[in-house]
């Protein structure tokens, strides 16, 4: 019997300084999504090390057909991010 293919509903963090997609997590987990100007924070190696986001811009992809997002009704959420230079 074939299993049943999970929906690929995502989230993504765009870093737009450099023009790459910093990390992904399923829809279902998140619990919270930011608005443009606000920021995150995501951790590093160590405890107490931070790299901080603003968010600058958000687009949410509903696919309507089969396209590159995925199956028709897939749900992709992409939060354009630059890094916050510390001084």
């Amino acid at each position: 019997m074939p299993e049943q293919e999970e929906k690929k509903d995502y989230l993504e963090l765009f870093d737009v300084s450099d023009n790459s997609v910093v990390g992904t997590v399923p829809i279902e987990r998140v619990k919270h999504v930011p608005r443009i100007g606000e920021r995150i924070f995501l951790p590093l190696h160590h405890p107490g090390d931070w790299v901080e986001f603003k968010i600058v811009d958000i687009e949410w992809f509903l696919s309507t057909s089969q396209s590159q997002f995925g199956e028709p009704g897939t749900i992709r959420v992409t939060l354009y991010a630059e890094k916050v230079r510390r001084s």
